[in-house]
């Protein structure tokens, strides 16, 4: 623990795991003792109380006494009997950190991770009526922030060895922040793809009451068992545990910070609505075109590639700092505008990295809808400066995008060119409103 001396001596006898009462002048309560997760030492006790939440409590106004020690608790979790079922199909599991690719620990009432096929199922019994988990593979467990290009070139490599070593499908356990980073750039390292790969989290932790985890691993289990292809982003369809959607790789957005159905469609609807039972078809782009063909690994990236945000009083020196990189995403505001007029301008700094070498792309900060160079003078005057207007692509596709096609291109212009081409379904053809939010 890294609790303060003064916490430690108002929690003697007491341990991690171990169940006691808190008694204070406003309340009393009884939970588990957690251990601190801060860096520093904290007077506040942390506390699973026993609706599931954890409490940050002040030793200072609290007293704690011992109710029971750990090794007497006697909730165990739920344990189902794995048997296999003759004639599903074999899939694989990558795991590489996140709340999904963890179980409640009862001993301390915190979380651990999984990692053996017996435990996806100890207190899930669905996975195994619907696929054979053949292999489990862990190539890292990162929180997804501290994640970068290199880490969706591992996660490709093994998602490609699996795929041809016969597996029917993948599924990626991944934390939710860069989650649709990541599908995005399994979409374009993955090459002629003829297999499901779900790319899947969860948004609550698996100590919680609302944990999202359960169905979300399902309905990536049944997509990963199917006949249909491609790199899918599924998670909740909404905050009830009833469906799950299914989203292209490259057009999945995170739209809200914690709820459980927070992530979108962008552009287009979802390609289908999935639970145990059903499996709604919603999109005629969605195909069962699966075949047991070799997967190409195309698995480059390149790491010098930002993505700035255009704001009211942008400096032109902030694009100055990036001018030793490949490539940078401009989101611009509206139809992909940047100031062009007046001292701010940054039209003589975007033409002078086209110049260099830098590789300019332009999106929009409004999420959906497209960038359009043809319908205000200054997107013309923005577009003669050599920079790419990015379709409908949001700004972390594109910043994906732009990072594989300057990895995987011979020369600046034929990374141009492939900026230009819809390679993996990430332009949408035919925007409609219906499906904003």
């Amino acid at each position: 623990m890294t609790y303060s001396e003064k916490a430690i001596q108002k929690l003697t006898g007491i341990e991690e795991g171990d169940y006691l009462k808190v008694k204070t002048i406003e309340y009393e309560l009884e939970g588990i003792l957690l251990p601190s997760l801060e860096l520093n030492e904290t007077d506040f006790v942390k506390i699973k109380i026993n609706s599931g939440y954890n409490l940050g409590i002040d030793c200072r106004k609290a007293e704690f006494s011992l109710v029971r020690k750990k090794k007497e608790q006697t909730i165990q979790p739920k344990k189902y009997k794995v048997n296999k079922i003759e004639g599903l199909n074999k899939i694989g599991l990558i795991t590489t950190g996140g709340t999904i690719s963890s179980k409640v620990d009862y001993t301390t009432g915190g979380v651990k991770a999984l990692m053996k096929p017996e435990e996806y199922v100890e207190s899930n019994k669905d996975l195994m009526e619907i696929a054979e988990i053949e292999s489990i593979r862990m190539p890292f467990n990162r929180m997804s922030e501290d994640l970068n290009p290199s880490h969706w070139s591992i996660i490709a490599k093994e998602v490609a060895e699996l795929l041809n070593s016969g597996l029917h499908g993948i599924i990626v356990t991944h934390g939710t922040d860069t989650l649709h980073y990541t599908s995005a750039a399994l979409s374009f390292a993955l090459g002629n793809l003829r297999k499901p790969v779900a790319v899947v989290g969860a948004q609550k932790s698996a100590d919680r009451g609302s944990f999202d985890g359960f169905l979300n691993l399902t309905c990536a289990a049944r997509y990963a068992a199917s006949n249909y292809s491609g790199v899918k982003l599924i998670m909740h369809y909404t905050n009830s545990d009833d469906y799950c959607q299914l989203i292209h790789g490259c057009k999945a957005r995170k739209m809200h910070s914690s709820a459980r159905n927070a992530f979108r469609s962008i552009n287009e609807k979802p390609q289908a609505l999935i639970n145990k039972e059903e499996f709604k078809v919603l999109s005629e782009d969605l195909k069962e075109n699966y075949e047991s063909t070799p997967t190409e690994l195309f698995d480059k990236f390149e790491e010098k590639v930002g993505l700035v945000k255009i704001h009211p009083g942008f400096n032109p020196s902030i694009l100055q700092a990036y001018s030793n990189y490949k490539g940078i995403i401009i989101e611009g505001t509206g139809l992909g505008h940047v100031p062009t007029n007046g001292e701010l301008s940054l039209i003589p700094e975007i033409k002078r990295l086209v110049e260099s070498g830098v590789l300019v792309g332009i999106t929009t900060q409004c999420i959906y809808g497209t960038v359009n160079d043809r319908v205000y003078s200054n997107l013309r005057i923005l577009k003669n400066t050599g920079a790419i207007f990015c379709e409908d692509m949001h700004s972390e596709t594109a910043f994906v995008k732009l990072s594989w096609v300057l990895a995987n291109t011979n020369s600046i212009q034929e990374a141009e060119t492939q900026m230009k081409e819809n390679l993996r379904g990430e332009f949408s053809r035919g925007l409609n409103e219906e499906w904003m939010l």
